[in-house]
């Protein structure tokens, strides 16, 4: 990402519609998994810290973060939300087997190769450990926040399922979800933004705006894995190493 845009989101994760519901979509899976409080987890792609605040508020002590920027870190470490370590998982192998769970939220669309980072996230989980993904998704829905975030791509959910399964992954449950504003926000990102020449989308907030917002994502977060929408602004693949 810009370094700008750390800085936003540094500001805005730990109440932003967006952030709060997505730790809401990923602690219900992760409940789900029963894993032991001092099971080993990393966060790829930690940014400012909210997938790291998740796992903190969901009491886990053996994690920490991975990112690119020394910006994420010092973000992280101000927050006191976990320790984040430098590194290019496009260039870096994880120490094998060591891992019961890894998150990959919104870091493919980032990668050249996201399917030799696929790969070296593969040799890092331990047999039966557990692999979280999300990336946005819909060539339509293509843009300012894609430039900012620096993104190569916008994926189907089924070309993340065949990098998954090239890589021998099992896939236990995919869907899209943010299917309920996919429409407005398509709307917004073709016509106002353009128009407005805003640089950011996640500067575009009030607490009026941002509470109806919440309430209507975490209602779409509960209902997509339930509905199995055919779109949404955004994927999730839950996959398991053998």
């Amino acid at each position: 990402m810009e370094v700008n845009a750390y800085a936003i989101e540094h500001e805005v994760e730990k109440n932003h519609w967006w952030f709060v519901g997505r730790r809401y979509l990923f602690g219900n899976i992760i409940k789900k998994l029963k894993f032991d409080r001092n099971a080993a987890i990393v966060d790829i792609g930690s940014s400012s810290g909210t997938n790291l605040r998740l796992l903190k508020d969901l009491g886990f002590s053996n994690y920490h973060g991975l990112d690119i920027s020394e910006e994420a870190k010092k973000f992280c470490a101000e927050k006191q939300l976990g320790n984040v370590h430098i590194v290019d998982i496009q260039n870096t192998d994880l120490s094998k087997n060591s891992y019961d769970f890894i998150l990959a939220t919104d870091v493919l669309e980032h990668l050249a190769d996201d399917c030799s980072a696929v790969s070296r996230i593969y040799s890092g989980l331990k047999s039966g450990g557990y692999l979280l993904v999300t990336v946005p998704c819909f060539k339509c829905l293509w843009g300012q926040q894609d430039i900012v975030a620096q993104h190569l791509r916008r994926y189907y959910k089924s070309e993340v399922e065949d990098i998954l399964k090239k890589n021998n992954f099992g896939i236990i449950k995919s869907f899209y979800f943010n299917f309920l504003l996919f429409i407005p926000i398509l709307i917004a990102r073709k016509i106002l933004l353009q128009q407005n020449k805003i640089k950011n989308e996640n500067e575009i907030n009030n607490a009026i705006i941002n509470s109806i917002l919440k309430l209507v994502f975490i209602f779409d977060c509960w209902i997509s894995s339930v509905l199995n929408p055919p779109f949404g602004v955004s994927a999730l693949i839950l996959a398991k190493k053998p």
